[in-house]
Protein backbone atom coordinates (compact mmCIF):
# COMPACT_ATOMS: atom_id res chain seq x y z
CA UNK A 1 0.00 0.00 0.00
CA UNK A 2 1.26 3.18 -1.13
CA UNK A 3 2.59 6.13 1.39
CA UNK A 4 -0.14 8.85 -0.05
CA UNK A 5 -2.76 5.97 1.42
CA UNK A 6 -2.36 6.92 4.76
CA UNK A 7 -1.57 10.62 4.37
CA UNK A 8 -5.16 10.76 2.43
CA UNK A 9 -6.93 9.42 5.66
CA UNK A 10 -5.43 12.07 7.28
CA UNK A 11 -7.16 14.52 5.41
CA UNK A 12 -10.48 12.84 4.91
CA UNK A 13 -13.48 13.83 6.60
CA UNK A 14 -15.94 12.30 8.99
CA UNK A 15 -18.98 11.53 6.74
CA UNK A 16 -22.56 13.21 7.14
CA UNK A 17 -25.41 12.07 9.31
CA UNK A 18 -28.81 11.87 7.72
CA UNK A 19 -31.59 12.69 9.81
CA UNK A 20 -32.56 8.72 10.39
CA UNK A 21 -30.78 6.32 12.23
CA UNK A 22 -31.29 3.03 10.48
CA UNK A 23 -30.18 0.66 12.75
CA UNK A 24 -29.33 0.31 16.90
CA UNK A 25 -27.87 -2.73 18.24
CA UNK A 26 -27.19 -3.39 21.78
CA UNK A 27 -24.89 -6.89 22.48
CA UNK A 28 -26.77 -10.32 20.96
CA UNK A 29 -29.86 -8.88 21.37
CA UNK A 30 -30.25 -6.21 18.72
CA UNK A 31 -31.72 -3.42 20.40
CA UNK A 32 -30.77 -0.64 22.45
CA UNK A 33 -32.29 2.08 24.89
CA UNK A 34 -31.39 4.96 23.10
CA UNK A 35 -30.90 7.09 26.46
CA UNK A 36 -27.64 5.06 27.11
CA UNK A 37 -26.26 4.45 24.21
CA UNK A 38 -22.28 4.50 25.01
CA UNK A 39 -20.89 3.68 21.07
CA UNK A 40 -21.88 5.81 18.24
CA UNK A 41 -20.36 3.64 15.06
CA UNK A 42 -20.77 5.38 12.21
CA UNK A 43 -21.15 3.35 8.51
CA UNK A 44 -21.49 3.75 5.04
CA UNK A 45 -24.93 3.01 3.17
CA UNK A 46 -25.18 -0.10 2.63
CA UNK A 47 -22.96 -1.58 5.42
CA UNK A 48 -24.94 -1.02 8.82
CA UNK A 49 -25.71 -4.56 9.71
CA UNK A 50 -22.19 -5.68 9.15
CA UNK A 51 -20.50 -2.56 11.06
CA UNK A 52 -22.88 -3.82 13.68
CA UNK A 53 -22.33 -7.31 13.83
CA UNK A 54 -18.81 -6.34 13.84
CA UNK A 55 -18.57 -3.77 16.54
CA UNK A 56 -21.15 -5.85 18.68
CA UNK A 57 -19.07 -9.19 18.51
CA UNK A 58 -15.65 -7.45 18.85
CA UNK A 59 -16.70 -5.05 22.12
CA UNK A 60 -19.71 -6.96 23.59
CA UNK A 61 -21.70 -5.91 26.52
CA UNK A 62 -21.89 -2.29 25.34
CA UNK A 63 -25.27 -0.10 24.25
CA UNK A 64 -23.94 0.24 20.44
CA UNK A 65 -25.96 2.61 18.13
CA UNK A 66 -25.43 2.60 14.35
CA UNK A 67 -25.67 5.42 12.07
CA UNK A 68 -25.76 5.90 8.36
CA UNK A 69 -23.26 8.50 6.98
CA UNK A 70 -22.03 9.92 4.27
CA UNK A 71 -18.41 10.65 2.90
CA UNK A 72 -19.03 14.96 3.13
CA UNK A 73 -19.04 16.24 6.37
CA UNK A 74 -16.53 17.34 9.05
CA UNK A 75 -15.78 15.51 12.09
CA UNK A 76 -16.69 18.63 13.81
CA UNK A 77 -19.87 19.39 12.12
CA UNK A 78 -21.06 15.66 13.11
CA UNK A 79 -19.94 15.75 16.75
CA UNK A 80 -22.31 18.60 17.19
CA UNK A 81 -25.21 17.14 16.00
CA UNK A 82 -24.08 13.86 18.28
CA UNK A 83 -23.63 16.09 21.48
CA UNK A 84 -27.18 17.61 21.09
CA UNK A 85 -29.04 14.27 20.57
CA UNK A 86 -30.38 13.32 23.94
CA UNK A 87 -30.47 9.89 23.02
CA UNK A 88 -26.53 9.03 23.48
CA UNK A 89 -25.10 9.66 26.57
CA UNK A 90 -23.01 12.21 28.41
CA UNK A 91 -19.84 9.97 27.37
CA UNK A 92 -19.84 8.13 24.52
CA UNK A 93 -17.26 6.60 22.19
CA UNK A 94 -17.72 8.08 18.26
CA UNK A 95 -16.39 5.57 15.83
CA UNK A 96 -16.11 6.78 12.34
CA UNK A 97 -16.94 5.27 9.20
CA UNK A 98 -15.48 3.18 8.84
CA UNK A 99 -13.45 1.67 11.37
CA UNK A 100 -13.13 -1.90 11.75
CA UNK A 101 -11.92 -3.44 14.55
CA UNK A 102 -9.39 -6.41 13.79
CA UNK A 103 -9.68 -8.22 17.38
CA UNK A 104 -11.75 -8.16 20.71
CA UNK A 105 -11.59 -4.07 21.85
CA UNK A 106 -12.40 -3.44 25.51
CA UNK A 107 -15.00 -0.66 26.31
CA UNK A 108 -11.96 1.06 28.41
CA UNK A 109 -9.43 1.03 25.46
CA UNK A 110 -11.97 2.87 23.18
CA UNK A 111 -11.57 5.95 25.66
CA UNK A 112 -7.93 6.08 25.19
CA UNK A 113 -7.61 9.82 22.61
CA UNK A 114 -5.69 9.41 19.46
CA UNK A 115 -3.49 11.21 17.11
CA UNK A 116 -3.07 10.60 13.68
CA UNK A 117 0.91 10.58 12.54
CA UNK A 118 1.06 10.80 8.62
CA UNK A 119 4.44 9.34 6.62
CA UNK A 120 5.99 12.98 7.05
CA UNK A 121 5.64 13.04 10.48
CA UNK A 122 2.51 15.61 11.03
CA UNK A 123 0.22 15.24 13.32
CA UNK A 124 -3.57 15.23 12.62
CA UNK A 125 -6.28 15.05 15.32
CA UNK A 126 -9.45 14.65 13.04
CA UNK A 127 -8.77 11.12 11.95
CA UNK A 128 -10.81 7.71 11.36
CA UNK A 129 -10.17 6.29 14.83
CA UNK A 130 -12.26 5.62 17.91
CA UNK A 131 -12.85 9.15 20.33
CA UNK A 132 -13.70 9.23 23.66
CA UNK A 133 -16.38 12.16 23.36
CA UNK A 134 -16.93 13.86 26.79
CA UNK A 135 -20.11 16.23 25.93
CA UNK A 136 -19.00 18.82 28.55
CA UNK A 137 -15.78 19.40 27.60
CA UNK A 138 -16.60 19.10 23.63
CA UNK A 139 -19.23 22.09 24.20
CA UNK A 140 -17.02 24.21 25.62
CA UNK A 141 -13.62 23.75 22.49
CA UNK A 142 -16.87 23.78 19.69
CA UNK A 143 -17.78 27.40 21.34
CA UNK A 144 -13.75 28.53 21.71
CA UNK A 145 -12.39 30.82 18.99
CA UNK A 146 -11.26 27.71 17.32
CA UNK A 147 -9.93 28.51 13.58
CA UNK A 148 -10.83 25.51 12.09
CA UNK A 149 -12.09 21.51 12.10
CA UNK A 150 -8.26 20.52 12.73
CA UNK A 151 -7.46 23.22 15.70
CA UNK A 152 -11.34 22.59 17.35
CA UNK A 153 -9.94 18.67 17.55
CA UNK A 154 -6.69 19.44 18.64
CA UNK A 155 -8.21 21.47 21.24
CA UNK A 156 -10.23 18.55 22.54
CA UNK A 157 -8.41 16.08 22.39
CA UNK A 158 -5.48 17.56 24.15
CA UNK A 159 -8.04 18.66 26.71
CA UNK A 160 -8.89 14.99 27.72
CA UNK A 161 -5.61 13.48 27.90
CA UNK A 162 -2.41 13.14 26.35
CA UNK A 163 -3.32 11.14 23.00
CA UNK A 164 -1.37 8.10 21.50
CA UNK A 165 0.50 8.70 18.63
CA UNK A 166 -0.86 6.17 15.65
CA UNK A 167 1.08 5.71 12.36
CA UNK A 168 0.15 3.23 9.43
CA UNK A 169 4.19 2.34 9.49
CA UNK A 170 4.96 2.26 13.15
CA UNK A 171 3.31 0.06 15.63
CA UNK A 172 0.10 -1.80 15.59
CA UNK A 173 -2.59 0.42 15.76
CA UNK A 174 -4.23 1.48 12.32
CA UNK A 175 -3.83 0.21 8.47
CA UNK A 176 -5.29 2.61 6.56
CA UNK A 177 -7.63 1.10 3.27
CA UNK A 178 -8.37 3.97 0.51
CA UNK A 179 -7.95 2.32 -2.52
CA UNK A 180 -10.42 0.29 -4.87
CA UNK A 181 -7.61 -2.42 -5.17
CA UNK A 182 -5.76 -2.50 -2.07
CA UNK A 183 -2.75 -5.12 -1.28
CA UNK A 184 -4.88 -8.07 0.17
CA UNK A 185 -1.67 -9.40 2.19
CA UNK A 186 -1.22 -5.68 3.20
CA UNK A 187 -5.15 -6.45 4.83
CA UNK A 188 -4.60 -10.08 5.87
CA UNK A 189 -1.42 -8.56 7.78
CA UNK A 190 -3.51 -5.88 9.53
CA UNK A 191 -6.49 -8.22 10.26
CA UNK A 192 -4.13 -10.63 12.02
CA UNK A 193 -1.62 -7.84 13.75
CA UNK A 194 -3.48 -4.76 13.74
CA UNK A 195 -5.93 -2.64 16.13
CA UNK A 196 -8.28 -1.40 13.48
CA UNK A 197 -8.25 -1.15 9.53
CA UNK A 198 -9.74 2.49 8.75
CA UNK A 199 -11.20 2.99 5.39
CA UNK A 200 -13.45 5.14 2.80
CA UNK A 201 -16.37 4.03 0.60
CA UNK A 202 -14.15 2.55 -2.12
CA UNK A 203 -11.56 0.55 0.16
CA UNK A 204 -14.66 -0.78 2.36
CA UNK A 205 -16.26 -1.99 -0.38
CA UNK A 206 -12.88 -3.55 -1.98
CA UNK A 207 -12.43 -5.42 1.47
CA UNK A 208 -16.12 -6.04 2.52
CA UNK A 209 -15.71 -9.91 1.25
CA UNK A 210 -12.24 -10.22 2.76
CA UNK A 211 -13.73 -9.10 6.28
CA UNK A 212 -16.75 -11.06 6.21
CA UNK A 213 -14.93 -13.96 5.70
CA UNK A 214 -12.14 -13.50 8.50
CA UNK A 215 -14.23 -11.10 10.88
CA UNK A 216 -17.53 -12.78 10.81
CA UNK A 217 -17.08 -16.40 9.86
Amino acid sequence: MREDAAAAMAAAPVPDVPASVAEVQDGESGTADEASATVVVCAFPGTEEMMGRIWTKMCPDVSVKVMPVRENKPQTELLAELVADNGIADRFILIPANCVPCAPVSFEELHVPFVFMDVRGGLHYSHRLPVPVRKDVLVDVLGSDADDAGDVMKRYILAIGRPVVAAFREGNIVTPVLRGAPCENVVLEAILRKKYIVANQVGFSAIRTLLMKTLLK
